[in-house]
């Protein structure tokens, strides 16, 4: 739906949903597998299995999660960088 043409009561519908969105996934954070964790001082690094996906978090040194355990995950998005897999490398044809 194109916003120039919602009316006032279909534009905050759609906040509404999608605000109800985001309360339903910050009330059910996804989970996953502490796969690694090097202490380093002042924090830890954990590597974490979610799905397919392995997440690399920082966390304060009394979190105590054993590897192998479940952990739930939580982001702020001003804290999280998205890093590319190096793509394969082009061959002329």
């Amino acid at each position: 739906m194109a916003r120039e043409n919602c009316t006032l009561e279909q534009r905050i519908r759609a906040i509404e949903d999608q605000l109800e969105i985001h309360n339903f996934i910050a009330s059910h954070p996804p989970s996953g597998i502490v796969a690694a964790k090097v202490f380093l001082g002042d924090h830890l690094d954990f590597q974490v299995k979610v799905g397919e996906s392995v997440l690399l978090a920082r966390v304060h040194p009394s979190l105590r999660t054993p590897t192998g355990d479940p952990i739930q995950v939580r982001m702020r998005a001003v804290k999280c960088a998205a890093i590319a897999e190096a793509a394969a490398p082009r061959v002329a044809a």
